[in-house]
C-alpha cells in the first residue's frame, strides 16, 4: 500500500513553487476531471494501480485525451515521488514508452508535433493545480 506520508511530502514538494498563471480552456474541466480519476486511483490502489489503470484505459478507449490527461496526471505523480523517495521512476510514466503514447495520443486528437511541447507545458500547468486539489480534497 502506498505510504500516505510519503505522498504528501511528494506532493508539497510539487506545489511549493509559486502558481503558474493560465488562461482557462474548456479541456480544463476534463484535466481536473482526470485529476481526480487518478488520485483516487492512487489513494485507493497505490502507484501500481496508476499503471493498471491507464493502460487500461487505452485498451478501452483507444488514443483519446481522456487517457492522455490520466497517463500525463500518473507520470507527474510518479516522478515526483520517484524524486521524493529518492526511488527509480517507473519506466511505464516517463521517457521513450511514456513518449510513445502520449506522442499518437496527441496527433490522433489534431495536435501536430510542433505544438506538442507548448501544449504539455500548458496541460502541466493546469493539472499540477487539479492533482494537489483532489488529493487534499476528502
Amino acid at each position: 500500500m502506498t505510504n500516505r506520508f510519503t505522498i504528501a511530502v511528494a506532493f508539497g514538494a510539487i506545489f511549493a513553487s509559486a502558481p503558474v498563471v493560465h488562461a482557462a480552456s474548456p479541456e480544463d474541466a476534463a484535466i481536473k476531471q482526470a485529476a481526480t480519476e487518478i488520485i483516487r486511483v492512487l489513494k485507493t490502489q497505490g502507484a501500481p494501480g496508476m499503471q493498471a489503470y491507464v493502460q487500461n484505459c487505452y485498451a478501452q478507449q483507444g488514443q483519446n485525451l481522456h487517457c492522455l490527461y490520466l497517463d500525463a496526471g500518473a507520470s507527474q505523480i510518479n516522478n515526483y515521488m520517484a524524486g521524493v523517495m529518492n526511488a527509480p521512476r517507473n519506466p511505464y510514466f516517463f521517457g521513450l514508452p511514456y513518449a510513445q503514447r502520449i506522442g499518437p495520443t496527441m496527433k490522433a486528437a489534431g495536435i501536430v508535433p510542433e505544438q506538442q511541447g507548448v501544449y504539455l507545458k500548458n496541460l502541466y500547468s493546469v493539472q499540477r493545480s487539479a492533482l494537489y486539489a483532489a488529493y487534499v480534497a476528502k
